[in-house]
């Protein structure tokens, strides 16, 4: 990404691995770049949206 921040694929896999590991802000971050991509949009969509689901299951088990 520092070589080349327009590069649609390097956000998107740095998204699903920010994921991964459990760092909800910076893939989310990084999938919101990734889904600018027309070739990406769809994947990082689907990943924004079950990120945004999981944590408003998170805070409905909460209350």
């Amino acid at each position: 990404i520092k070589l080349n921040p327009r590069n649609g694929l390097a956000h998107l896999l740095l998204g699903y691995c920010a994921w991964q590991l459990d760092n909800k802000k910076l893939a989310v971050r990084e999938l919101n770049a990734a889904s600018k991509h027309k070739r990406y949009r769809e994947q990082a969509q689907m990943a924004l949206n079950i990120i945004k689901e999981t944590e408003d299951l998170g805070q409905n088990t909460k209350d």
